[in-house]
């Protein structure tokens, strides 16, 4: 996982640090597509856009709160198709009389 500057409304691509494979895919991608990333701990939409990347939907809310905090990077990088699954797999455990504390 990468970093990422927070200076402005947009990712812009040379502001990804760290993380050349995501720097490389996100730069293959056209104008106009979209993708799923995990930045600062928040899985949301982005849209490839000339020399960036912009939040859509709920996730531009999201970016704008982030960049009001108080590191100048956080961390991002691609959000995983398998995550939801893997959490509801290990969700169906919690209510389980073995899975209680004692």
């Amino acid at each position: 996982m990468g970093k990422v500057k927070t200076a402005s409304e947009v990712i812009e691509l040379t502001d990804i640090l760290d993380d050349q494979p995501l720097l490389r895919h996100l730069q293959s991608l056209s104008i106009g597509d979209t993708i799923e990333l995990e930045v600062a701990g928040v899985r949301g939409s982005w849209q490839r856009i000339a020399g960036a990347i912009q939040p859509l939907g709920d996730t531009r809310a999201a970016w704008l709160a982030t960049r009001q905090g108080p590191t100048p990077t956080v961390p991002i990088g691609l959000g995983s198709s398998t995550y939801l699954a893997t959490f509801e797999g290990r969700n169906r455990f919690w209510d389980i009389p073995e899975s209680q504390i004692r």
